[in-house]
């Protein structure tokens, strides 16, 4: 079978005899990077047409395993393949390099720092079977719950562009979808569907493998919410939403009182939740607002597959968290008896505002610094970490400054420890130095965070954490 390059392809038959396919995936592992030591890092591998990819390198671990937004620095590289060779980089002193069925990072001196495996994720709530009160609405057998345009493929699985016979109203909703490899595609061109929740909310069905979380991209509430966290797995693996949905609510005049509210979870994560609609997303949003409708799954763009799909009716105060997956890393750096904890302030800690991990610049230990934005007061950093005895801690914050005085409100633990924490000027943004304080620390989990006073601040390296003398 000849297959055209640019061809949305379904089966992993078909997908197989693409040259690039192979090579996409996600991969996990450990490497000992020069700036910050022995790292937990997730790849993601994705294929962009005619022998270009991209990678996006987790710190911390993949989404949902490891890396979680806010927590660890996500970096994109670009490479083209050369005949049957495949590698990223340089990045932190190293190039990654694609080896089948592992992700192999080599320093400039050509040794091996690390090896990230390739592996294959599953969501929790994969296969999960239907209640007695559920309606199942397509389980591989037939379509009868089904409009007479609905198809089924001969191996059992639903296409796109079926619509329920029937209306309803609030619901629970457990789906699994597979969308194609596309690798010649770009935006809504790709395998592109949608669910869409009595024909007018729609929660996006999009192969967005390896990009950020969009407005647009797969799991969003369509032009309205992106998702908290992309959940997307690689093209033609298996994936789950599960959906609580609250229809509106009116008076006995017709009259809106209560607009529509829903929670998604992705691949067994929570995307959003509890999130209100006003009105219908995207083209919906042009649909009068009604107590039920039907269900349609969306036929936009390129094949997309589904099965197991089921939902139970009145089911709107079902209590998601009786299920929610842990949305933090499951490990935090760890400060046990006399020892040093260093935490870098990037790929150690979490930004917002108008603060941004830069790379770019050696820092003063070579794996770059926290740099403060002009944009805003509502900027900082942050630390989460583990201690294994409470009581007092010397905390020593290193950072470059060319000129002037620039301090910081310090927060442990949601507690002010200084109102205003002085960096004074070290004479050049290459010249490093550190400020001392002390804290106290409570049994395991801490957080310390340095948010903006003014409109600028310090070049933060790393913060340090050790026992105080006694």
């Amino acid at each position: 079978m000849t297959l055209h390059l640019q061809a949305a392809l379904i089966t992993e038959e078909e997908a197989l005899q693409h040259p690039d396919f192979p090579y996409v995936g996600e991969f996990k592992g450990a490497v000992d990077l020069v700036d910050s030591g022995v790292t937990d890092l997730g790849i993601q591998v994705a294929a962009r047409g005619d022998g270009a990819f991209e990678a996006l390198v987790y710190y911390g671990g993949l989404p949902g395993d490891g890396w979680y937004k806010g927590t660890g620095e996500r970096v994109s590289l670009n490479a083209q393949r050369t005949s049957d060779e495949l590698s990223f980089g340089p990045h932190a002193g190293m190039v990654f390099e694609h080896r089948g069925e592992a992700v192999v990072a080599v320093d400039e001196a050509g040794n091996q720092q690390g090896r990230l495996a390739r592996v294959v994720r599953g969501s929790p709530t994969m296969g999960k079977a239907p209640p007695d009160e559920a309606i199942a609405l397509f389980n591989g057998t037939d379509l009868r719950h089904w409009r007479e345009n609905a198809q089924m493929t001969e191996d059992g699985l639903l296409q796109q562009g079926a619509r329920t016979a029937d209306d309803y109203a609030d619901k629970y909703l457990h789906l699994e979808f597979m969308t194609a490899f596309t690798p010649g595609s770009a935006g809504s061109n790709r395998s592109n569907s949608g669910v869409y929740i009595q024909n007018r909310y729609e929660v996006q069905i999009l192969e967005s493998f390896a990009e950020p979380a969009t407005i647009s991209g797969n799991a969003s509430l369509y032009n309205e919410h992106p998702p908290l966290l992309n959940m997307t797995y690689p093209p033609l693996q298996w994936q789950t939403y599960d959906i609580y949905f609250r229809a509106p609510r009116s008076n006995e005049n017709g009259e809106k009182t209560e607009n529509v509210r829903i929670t998604v979870y992705h691949n067994g994560v929570l995307v959003h939740k509890n999130v209100e609609l006003e009105q219908g997303t995207g083209a919906g949003g042009g649909r009068g607002e009604v107590p039920e409708a039907e269900l349609y799954l969306q036929s936009h763009t390129g094949p997309v597959r589904f099965r197991n799909v089921w939902l139970v009716e009145d089911a709107a105060d079902w209590e998601p968290r009786t299920w929610e997956p842990d949305t933090r890393p499951a490990a935090l750096p760890r400060l046990e008896g006399t020892e040093t904890l260093r935490l870098d302030a990037v790929g150690r800690a979490s930004h917002w505002g108008a603060v941004s991990g830069d790379r770019n610049h050696p820092g003063h230990t070579g794996g770059g610094f926290a740099n403060f934005g002009t944009d805003g007061t509502d900027s900082g950093i942050r630390w989460e970490f583990d201690v294994e005895s409470p009581g007092v801690y010397d905390l020593r914050i290193y950072y470059a400054l060319e000129a002037g005085n620039r301090p910081l409100h310090m927060r442990v633990n949601d507690q002010v420890v200084d109102d205003a924490l002085d960096f004074p000027a070290t004479g050049d943004w290459a010249a490093w130095a550190h400020v001392s304080t002390r804290a106290e620390l409570q049994q395991g989990k801490n957080v310390i965070q340095l948010e903006q006073i003014d409109i600028r601040g310090a070049n933060i390296d790393r913060m340090e954490i050790e026992r105080s003398p006694e």
